[in-house]
């Protein structure tokens, strides 16, 4: 067996190989992270749901400093960050911005996080003074007419801008007296700097809370003119000879010559935006990075629970595509691809719910097909309309489409396929950036699950753009959430996926693919009794929204999540498929009927189980009582009779000793909870289940009369 380094190296090479092919075909497809991650071991409301928090906010400095640390040359920004609706001011954005190629942007003092902690970085006020005289003198110096405002001795304004500006006042332009754009709340159309937009440019001086000597920046819509500011603000930092100097204000311009990585706060973690990367390969180096730094702060890319339960993060992990520019996004060269990607999604479940936490038509991605009916058969038209134009612009494509790319409520931001980004003329700044998110995953809990992730969906749209692909919805009916919210036939169906990119030349080599087809994370127990094998894996299940529905549209929602699924596989072992006829299963005394099926290993039986694992303060069915252990007896003529019990927590009852310590431990405990005992033969007669509680791929013990 290859050892871990050596799996590594394949992996890379896989991932190499790829992004060659790609690049061979003339593809300009580019992909952004969103990574997201979280102290595991506290019980603190910063880590469990808040947004906000004093340690959340050291721990993103600490990973702030690592970032900035592997990029010499780059400038460390504490930008303005989003405000969202249920929040009174915009949250705080911590930044490294960088050429790609390398060339410095920042020569001057470094920010106080890449100082030891020992070095006293603060900053008297005669040295700001000074620092004003200096800037006024290098901004005249480029031609650029200035004026300077003293509101305070801290608080010191120079407004500079390429026309004459003479006889300006505060009098006649209050906004040169503002407050800072920190600690004012966000109109509901961005971030507006009312002076740039006239192109008057307020820099402001004054002092960071730890004494350090601060400059907050106007907000500028290039690249370059950004660039050579920060080269004139460095260069007169240096010359006054500050020890540190926090840069603030607006949030930089961005292009495709320039890297910028933010880490921000969001409810339970810290939320990465990597910088867009050319190739799979770079997005993989990018997350390594991201994934260090996190790490190296004690943070974690996934929760283990008291039971040995493992989830992602909290905050999910979010895949952007586009291209080099808005203009050669291929959403943009393709009118078709973004109509063609959401029917793919529509005939691959697997793409929705293989990679995902939590899903379903209350989740924060839904499926465009989750929508009512009335919704989804409006779809239906917009999609054919689409295609009968012969090239419809980007706005077009976004104004048809946008309607049906959203949740339950109405919100453009939390759907499965995201096209806030796409060409949307209602956000300013950033509306039009030819970008499509993918919202619907969940936090990776390693870097190579990344870039398995960004080659798969790099390769659909390769192979989407390249025509010869249908605008028509899939209509799965119940089977959408029956059918596929078991592990069986998510892996079956992706298997689907990948022979159509075979077919295409576009399938990644093979630690590409098993990295995709792992599910450890999902696996309960696995149990061997006669030639038979067991394995119970966590499906999916689609949890709803409850409450009052219109009072929901803050940062997280209220889940009534009590209901549980699980997969029973049972597979022959060292045996022909034949021998798994005969094998019967009952649930809790109800004859529960297998579905046979094929895949890659071989034949299986099948069959979902839904229970409702706690009784929830708030939620449905108020009469309805907790369920467990699940027990489960399955019977053979030859091989014999065993018991199985499925307990939610310690079969032997107490409380666990603490979190696993690691995720050897966590399958320990889920093991540990998957009880089997060989029994005789049932003497009772067993009963049919109730056909209210059975579908094709489900058997649902809540329908159970209460025993």
């Amino acid at each position: 067996m290859a050892s871990r380094a050596e799996w590594l190296d394949r992996f890379a090479s896989a991932i190499d190989a790829h992004d060659a092919t790609l690049a061979e075909r003339g593809l300009d497809i580019w992909v952004g992270g969103e990574p997201t991650f979280t102290d595991r071991w506290s019980a603190d409301p910063q880590w469990n749901g808040g947004a906000l928090g004093d340690d959340k906010r050291a721990r993103a400095v600490g990973v702030l400093r690592r970032l900035a640390e592997r990029r010499p040359g780059a400038a460390v920004l504490r930008a303005l960050g989003r405000q969202y609706p249920d929040e009174d001011l915009p949250r705080w954005s911590l930044g490294v911005y960088a050429r790609r190629d390398g060339t410095a942007v920042w020569r001057g003092p470094p920010d106080p996080c890449l100082l030891p902690p020992e070095l006293d970085s603060r900053c008297a006020p005669d040295a700001l003074v000074t620092l004003r005289d200096v800037l006024l003198e290098r901004l005249a110096a480029l031609g650029l007419s200035t004026a300077s405002f003293e509101l305070g001795e801290s608080d010191l304004r120079v407004l500079y801008s390429p026309e004459p500006i003479d006889g300006i006042t505060l009098a006649s332009h209050p906004d040169i007296a503002r407050a800072s754009a920190h600690d004012e709340a966000t109109p509901p159309e961005g971030p507006i700097d009312a002076l740039a937009a006239r192109s008057l440019f307020l820099i402001v001086l004054g002092q960071h809370d730890d004494g350090t000597a601060r400059i907050e920046l106007p907000q500028l819509f290039a690249v370059d003119p950004f660039v050579q500011l920060l080269e004139l603000v460095g260069d007169a930092a240096s010359h006054v000879g500050l020890a540190a100097l926090v840069l603030g204000g607006f949030a930089p311009p961005t292009d495709a010559s320039v890297a910028w990585t933010t880490v921000t706060p969001d409810p339970g973690v810290l939320e990465l935006n990597l910088c867009p990367c050319e190739s799979s390969r770079a997005l993989l180096d990018e997350t390594r990075a991201a994934y260090q730094a996190a790490e190296a702060e004690g943070l974690s890319a996934w929760r283990l629970h008291f039971n040995g339960h493992v989830t992602e993060s909290g905050g999910g992990g979010h895949l952007t595509l586009g291209g080099r520019t808005p203009e050669t996004s291929p959403f943009f060269v393709e009118p078709q691809l973004l109509p063609r990607l959401i029917c793919y999604f529509s005939a691959h479940p697997s793409l929705s719910y293989a990679f995902c936490e939590q899903a379903g038509s209350s989740s924060q991605a839904p499926r465009a097909d989750e929508g009512a009916a009335e919704s989804v058969r409006e779809l239906e038209l917009a999609l054919h309309l689409l295609e009968r134009e012969p090239a419809p612009d980007p706005e077009l494509i976004w104004r048809t489409l946008a309607p049906f790319l959203v949740d339950r409520f109405g919100n453009t931001h939390r759907a499965e396929i995201n096209v806030e980004k796409l060409c949307n003329p209602l956000l300013p700044l950033r509306g039009k950036l030819g970008l499509v998110e993918l919202r619907a995953m969940r936090m990776p809990e390693r870097p190579e699950r990344w870039a398995a992730l960004a080659a798969l969906l790099r390769a659909v749209v390769a192979r989407l753009g390249a025509g010869a692909a249908t605008t028509q919805l899939t209509d799965w009916g119940r089977q959408l959430h029956d059918r596929f919210a078991l592990p069986f036939y998510l892996r079956q169906d992706l298997r689907r996926v990948f022979a159509d990119l075979d077919q295409h030349g576009l399938l990644p080599a093979a630690p590409v693919t098993e990295e995709l087809l792992d599910d450890d994370h999902r696996v309960l127990g696995v149990q061997r009794f006669g030639t038979a094998q067991l394995v119970v894996r966590q499906a999916i299940e689609f949890w709803p929204v409850i409450g009052d529905l219109s009072a929901q549209n803050g940062t997280s929602r209220l889940l009534d999540a009590s209901c549980r699924r699980v997969e029973l596989c049972l597979r022959a072992v060292d045996e022909a498929d034949e021998a798994l006829e005969g094998w019967t299963l009952s649930v809790d005394g109800y004859d529960v009927p297998l579905v046979r099926d094929d895949d890659e290993e071989g034949a299986a039986l099948v069959i979902g189980l839904r229970y409702r694992a706690y009784t929830p303060a708030i939620g449905l069915h108020p009469s309805l009582p907790a369920h467990g252990p699940l027990t489960l007896a399955l019977q053979h003529p030859d091989q014999g009779a065993y018991c199985v019990r499925l307990h939610d927590w310690r079969p032997q009852g107490g409380a666990y000793e603490g979190l696993p310590v690691d995720q050897d431990d966590a399958m320990r405990r889920r093991q540990e909870r998957l009880v089997l005992e060989e029994v005789a033969a049932p003497a009772t007669v067993r009963e049919g289940a109730p056909a209210a509680a059975l579908t094709r791929y489900c058997f649902d013990t809540r329908w159970l009369p209460v025993r």
